[in-house]
């Protein structure tokens, strides 16, 4: 049965799981971001750059201090697995010539049985106004408009992030 949701969940259709993102923007502090919604076939190469490299920013050193190590091949696998999905925070500047978009956070989530996991990664620049948060009631939106009602995550002790994953429950 789990695995029948796992399945149906991960084959719902992109177009329909954006449909659950309303509304598309947050506002925090008089500035409007936007949350995109992609899976990793959709993701484009540029946006994927950005969000790789606030994770690596973010997490690397911990990494290479943990029993895991570091590997940057690995890292990228995992982010690419067709089941990932990314829900991603851009500021989006508009001038009459240009559109310049800078990936200022990101969750990433994999519906699976066992091991799924959920990376979530914010910008020195947004933390402490409530984008993670935001997102993370965004993932959980989807998850049971998708049948899903159980969430695992997991973060190391000494993440400085592990205080706002208490406080969420």
């Amino acid at each position: 049965m789990a695995d029948d949701i796992v399945n149906q969940a991960n084959h719902i259709p992109l177009a329909c799981q954006r449909g659950y993102l309303y509304p598309r923007t947050i506002e925090k502090q008089g500035r409007v971001y936007e949350i995109i919604l992609e899976s990793a076939e959709s993701l484009p190469a540029a946006t994927f750059s950005q969000i790789f490299d606030l994770f690596q920013r973010n997490m690397k050193e911990m990494y290479l201090t943990s029993s895991f190590g570091w590997d940057e091949g690995d890292k990228i696998s995992e982010m690419r697995e067709f089941c990932t999905r990314s829900l991603v925070v851009v500021d989006t500047r508009r001038s009459l010539v240009v559109v310049d978009t800078r990936v200022l956070g990101f969750l990433n989530y994999q519906v699976r049985r066992e091991n799924g996991e959920a990376v979530l990664q914010l910008d020195e620049s947004v933390r402490g106004l409530g984008i993670g948060r935001e997102l993370m009631g965004r993932m959980e939106t989807i998850g049971r408009k998708c049948g899903i009602f159980k969430a695992m995550l997991t973060v190391f002790i000494d993440n400085p992030a592990v205080n706002f994953y208490y406080r969420l429950g």
